[in-house]
Formats: structure tokens, sequence, C-alpha cells
């Protein structure tokens, strides 16, 4: 069985935290089941102060999401970027969501910074051909994009708001900046969480409105679990 440390890079919102618990949580739920015994999960926790270096003990890693930015260059960010790198130069696999696949882009060469486009939240539709899906509709919740992509990187996913949305690698790593493991339930609370705090009204109200698409991306979950896996 493979170790796969999920790495928390940011918080629950606390106020949602009651009833979602932690990214690590969220994921781990989601991902155990599909794992079918092949995966064991632990969180490792960066923002609370767990060692970012004990991450090289593990089989895999998992990056989440985060309200913060690569460019707020946190004190555990450089080490958990030259983590990145040295897992991918041993063949582990990693997979980074949303902070995740920015962060990993930022590591490899790539560069990130706050759209100007401004804030995707909601459900999009997205480009994943690669992944025999002309299009998915797709939970979203993100201002900042890699802008640059790394030369070791494949896009495998994207739309015309944020067109590398999906990495693939010439190492053992998959990013996405959507987020295949929000529910509609959190990701509906998120929205009315973030009126008037990251989203204006008008920027709700569209969110809020694209939630009828809505859909799980299933298959990506699975792709994940098959990567982490081997």
């Amino acid at each position: 069985m493979r170790r796969i440390a999920i790495v928390e890079c940011g918080p629950v919102p606390e106020p949602l935290a009651p009833a979602y618990g932690s990214y690590p949580q969220i994921f781990a739920e989601l991902l155990q089941p599909l794992a079918e015994g092949r995966l064991s999960f632990e969180a490792v926790s960066p923002i609370a102060g767990d060692a970012v270096e004990e991450l090289r003990d593990f089989d895999g890693l998992l990056f989440s999401g985060s309200r913060y930015g690569v460019y707020d260059d946190l004190p555990w960010m450089r080490p958990l970027m030259a983590v990145v790198r040295e897992m991918a130069s041993r063949d582990r696999p990693q997979v980074g969501i949303c902070f995740g696949h920015q962060i990993v882009a930022a590591a490899l060469g790539g560069e990130v910074r706050k759209a100007e486009v401004g804030w995707g939240a909601g459900v999009q539709t997205y480009d994943l051909e690669e992944h025999h899906a002309p299009s998915e509709e797709v939970p979203v919740f993100h201002q900042d994009q890699v802008v640059v992509a790394p030369e070791r990187a494949r896009r495998t996913a994207g739309n015309a708001f944020c067109p590398n949305g999906g990495f693939a690698y010439d190492a053992p790593i998959l990013t996405y900046q959507f987020h295949p493991e929000f529910s509609r339930g959190y990701l509906a609370d998120l929205i009315d969480y973030c009126e008037g705090l990251r989203l204006t009204a008008a920027e709700a109200a569209a969110a809020r409105q694209s939630l009828a698409r809505y859909r799980q991306p299933t298959e990506i979950l699975e792709r994940m679990v098959a990567h982490l896996a081997g």
C-alpha cells in the first residue's frame, strides 16, 4: 500500500470548517473508496507548522488548494517547491489542485499571477480532450492562474478563461486548476462566504446561477487515484 501525503496548503474558511472539516479530510473521504486498498492517506499541514521535509518520506503527494498565492512567498513555500523538484527527480507521483497546480508550475519554472480576467467561481466548461471528454463541467474557485507554462509541462485541460487549466509533466505529475473535490454544497457555501470579501455581488450571483450545471468530475478523481497508485 502506498503512503500518500495530502498537503494542506490552505484552510477551509473557519465558518465552513464545522460542516466540511479540512481539505485533507475532503480529499481522503472521496479518494479512499476509489483507492480500493492501494493507497493510504495522511495529512501533512505546512500551514499548521508540520515540517515540509517529512514529505520526502512518502510514496506520493497531493497538494490542496489555498487562499494564499504562490507569490505570497510564505516561509513554507520555497521548501515545498524544493520537495516538488526532488520528488519529480525520484519519479514519485504528485497531484496538484488549484494552488497545488500553481505551486508545482512555479517549482518547475512556470509563472503564476493574479489573472486580469478576475475571479472564476462556480461551474465552468473545460476542454478535457486529453481525458477522452471533449468538454466537462467542473467546479472552479480561483483568481490566480499559471500564465507561463513550465517547459516540462503539456497542457491537458483549460478554457478561454483559464487556458492553462491542467498539466501533465515529463515526471509523474498531474495538476488541475479546477476543484474536482468540491461538492455542490461546499461550492455554494464558499460562494456565499466570499460574497463581499472576494467576490462582488454580480460575480457571486453568476457563480450561483452556474451551480445548475454542477457535476462532480468523478473521472478526474479516478485518474488522480490511478496516477498516485502507479
